[in-house]
């Protein structure tokens, strides 16, 4: 199964509301088979992880579907594998099928 690691604040959601458009991906990309791995800063104290846990919840996603992993907090993150998600959430998705040549 292929993963896609999704960063949570200011791509998922801002001030704790989704963003237009990510919680569709996130349930379109479970129903295609993605395994999702969330990544946050907030993820590093346990009440980040059980506000992130909860509001996947509300979209039905079970504990434990996704993974929840912290990251560093950091000015920049360089990664070889890295998209810059420039909000818009359909973009996003062409991006990954095109990856997985779908």
């Amino acid at each position: 199964m292929t993963t896609v690691a999704i960063d949570w604040d200011h791509t998922l959601v801002e001030n704790g509301d989704w963003l237009p458009g990510a919680e569709r991906a996130l349930l379109g990309l479970r129903r295609h088979g993605y395994r999702l791995a969330i990544h946050s800063s907030r993820a590093l104290h346990p009440e980040g992880k059980v506000q992130i846990a909860g509001k996947l919840g509300t979209l039905g996603f079970r504990e434990g579907e996704v993974e929840i992993m912290a990251k560093p907090n950091a000015i920049v993150y360089i990664d070889d594998r890295g998209y810059r998600f420039a909000g818009d959430w359909a973009a996003a998705l062409r991006h990954i099928r095109t990856l997985e040549g779908r």
